[in-house]
């Protein structure tokens, strides 16, 4: 029976890639790798970039800008697919991906690179939830947890290549050729989806609404309002924001699930279910992850005084890790192990961040470099099956709208870290002549480890995710 079940996933994992779903998988692949692909490979770049230009302590909005607009894109998606189609929707991001990319590459300023950054995002939001909507639509329902699995490995190994092309490009032509990198992924994206996705809008969602515009231009409110520690000060209140724009979202939140036709499925960020716990645990867990993808590439060039391709190569130990660790907790099959790897998640980002401070404040790169890795094995346990997990819980009825929303949930994650992270570097000194000071690295890193104890104590909640195979 063993034998049966084993050769049965096997066939279940190898259909993706038969005749029948090759194309789809490769559209679907290219759309979400793009996202990390684009995440990581600006890691070397923008600590260059602004610097050049003369704006450095804009680095934490270049990456909460980019986050914001995909949070408004994530929200509004399923809407626009519903209005213009998916091969329409998908275009029109690729369209505006571009346009966005032509602002970052000829930036003359800090601010025209922050607007680009913000386009990008909206893009990439629209893109990614679109991606992941057509996922239940594409495979049969034996193969969701599979593509999910994929697609997990895919994101992790376009987030390898990133940072190393990232780096590379700018070393050897300057940091806008950096910055335009994922060029050619977008390109190929728009050519598939055109052959791809269908031009109807089909059963998607619930046509925008003037009320869920309010809701998605207050969603965007508060999460400005999350990023406004990192770029200014208003003494003791200023890390009153964050918590500010968190009850903002909640209570635009509830106000949405008591609307006839909610923009946002009605299990979302709630505690009684794993899909609103599922969320929880994302936003946490990239919280906490943002703080290397925010400040680390800064903080190694400062410390180490070594060249962009270097920094590329640290920045890619972490999702080479995770993605090693995906391919092995994809085809877990046991229940009572899939709850012990949740466990070692959160426990990998708090090791991981200890390692990085030890590191970083020693200057010992072997220490940072492996900090990085356990941090990407502990990403590796929990990613993909907490998302399983969350589609799995999902209703019928709302999967597509929970799979769309996937990216908003993990970008304000995003947000919140590099939000509070900002102001955490403002205050230790981050940004100070001499670089980065001991203070400045304890503090940013550790509060890492702070949002990884909020997410072990609600990842033991989330019941895992295990298919039934027929």
């Amino acid at each position: 029976m063993t034998a049966t079940l084993t050769d049965t996933r096997r066939e279940g994992m190898l259909a993706l890639l038969s005749p029948a779903y090759r194309r789809e998988t490769l559209t679907i692949s290219l759309g979400l790798g793009l996202h990390a692909f684009n995440e990581y490979s600006v890691a070397p770049v923008l600590p260059v970039a602004l610097a050049d230009l003369g704006d450095l302590p804009f680095l934490p909005w270049a990456y909460a800008l980019f986050f914001s607009g995909v949070i408004a894109g994530g929200i509004t998606s399923s809407a626009l697919r519903a209005k213009i189609g998916a091969r329409q929707t998908a275009l029109l991001s690729a369209v505006l991906y571009g346009l966005a990319m032509l602002l970052n590459t000829t930036a003359a300023s800090g601010e025209q690179l922050l607007a680009g950054r913000l386009l990008q995002g909206l893009a990439d939001g629209w893109l990614a939830a679109l991606c992941y909507s057509m996922i239940p639509e594409f495979v049969a329902a034996r193969l969701i947890g599979k593509m999910i699995a994929l697609e997990t490995i895919v994101w992790a190994g376009m987030a390898v290549l990133g940072p190393s092309i990232g780096g590379i490009a700018t070393d050897l032509f300057g940091w806008r050729v950096g910055l335009g990198v994922s060029l050619p992924i977008i390109i190929a994206f728009a050519v598939t989806a055109a052959m791809i996705f269908p031009p109807t809008r089909g059963n998607v969602a619930v046509p925008m609404r003037a009320g869920h515009f309010s809701t998605v231009l207050f969603c965007v409110a508060a999460i400005l309002i999350m990023i406004l520690p990192s770029a200014v000060s208003i003494g003791f209140l200023t890390p009153l924001a964050i918590p500010l724009g968190a009850v903002m979202l909640t209570l635009l939140m509830a106000h949405d699930a008591r609307r006839d036709a909610p923009l946002f499925p009605r299990q979302t960020f709630r505690f009684n279910n794993s899909v609103g716990l599922g969320g929880w645990v994302l936003l946490l867990i990239t919280a906490g992850l943002s703080i290397s993808t925010v400040f680390m590439a800064y903080a190694v060039q400062a410390i180490f005084g070594v060249p962009s391709r270097v920094v590329g190569m640290v920045v890619l130990s972490m999702p080479l890790a995770w993605t090693l660790t995906a391919i092995p907790v994809g085809n877990v099959q046991s229940l009572a192990l899939q709850r012990r790897l949740f466990t070692i998640g959160p426990l990998c980002q708090m090791a991981g961040a200890a390692l990085i401070i030890l590191g970083l404040t020693n200057a010992h790169l072997f220490i940072v470099v492996l900090g990085q890795i356990v941090i990407g094995l502990g990403l590796g346990t929990v990613w993909g099956p907490v998302i399983a997990a969350m589609l799995a819980a999902s209703h019928e009825a709302d999967r597509g709208r929970v799979g769309a929303l996937l990216p908003g949930t993990t970008t304000v994650g995003f947000v919140l870290g590099s939000g509070l992270g900002g102001w955490v570097a403002g205050q230790t000194g981050l940004f100070a002549d001499g670089g980065p000071t001991p203070l400045s690295v304890v503090a940013l890193w550790s509060t890492m480890i702070l949002f990884a104890i909020a997410a072990l104590f609600l990842i033991q909640k989330v019941q895992p995710s295990i298919e039934d195979v027929p």
